[in-house]
């Protein structure tokens, strides 16, 4: 498990590029932030799985959050 440093850095990294219009530009910002390879990889998975929440239906956004917190 990456230490709670570490997490706060990729939420932070998460937070500042999640609001940008497509995932190039995500990637740029990260890149012009410094993000290392590795950043980068985790910070875009996150940044993937918020966009595909983004596009269901509010009911089935509900179900999917209920059953990945389980």
């Amino acid at each position: 498990m990456p230490p709670p440093a570490d997490n706060a850095r990729i939420k932070t990294l998460f937070n500042l590029v999640c609001d940008l219009p497509d995932a190039a530009a995500q990637r740029a910002a990260l890149e012009a932030l410094g993000a290392d390879a590795a950043t980068l990889a985790r910070v875009m998975a996150l940044l993937q799985r918020d966009r595909s929440d983004a596009e269901l239906p509010p009911r089935w956004r509900r179900w999917f959050g209920r059953r990945r917190r389980e």
